[in-house]
């Protein structure tokens, strides 16, 4: 059976994730019509970054799978610019099994050139 894969983000979503790493950010502040002051200052992180899970679909038409019955890997976190990449990788790829490793599927995308920066030693 050939089985088509998508990455889902699932965060982090709250910048809370982000001062409790310690990721280093500058402070922002620019004109806010909205802001009583009339500025508007922020946080503005120097990497984004995510993390999820790989979802695995059937290509059989005739085959349905529920939403919660899908087969999941969970992909532990890297920069947001790697996920894209890796995303996009993966858009693109139909394996013949059910269920392959992330390990497995990370080579692959390393073995056509692309690469991930995994956040502190998250490499699976």
């Amino acid at each position: 059976m050939k089985t088509s894969l998508r990455l889902r983000c699932y965060g982090p979503h709250h910048l809370s994730w982000y001062e409790a790493k310690g990721i280093p950010y500058k402070e922002v502040t620019k004109k806010n019509r909205f802001a009583e002051s009339g500025y508007l200052t922020r946080k503005v992180y120097d990497k984004d970054y995510a993390f999820g899970f790989i979802q695995y679909y059937s290509c059989e038409e005739s085959y349905y799978l529920s939403s919660d019955m899908r087969s999941e890997v969970w992909v532990p976190t890297m920069e947001a610019a790697s996920w894209s990449g890796f995303s996009d990788f993966l858009e693109g790829l139909t394996v013949e099994a059910e269920l392959v490793s992330l390990g497995y599927l990370v080579g692959l995308y390393e073995d056509t050139g692309g690469s991930i920066v995994w956040f502190e030693g998250d490499k699976p």
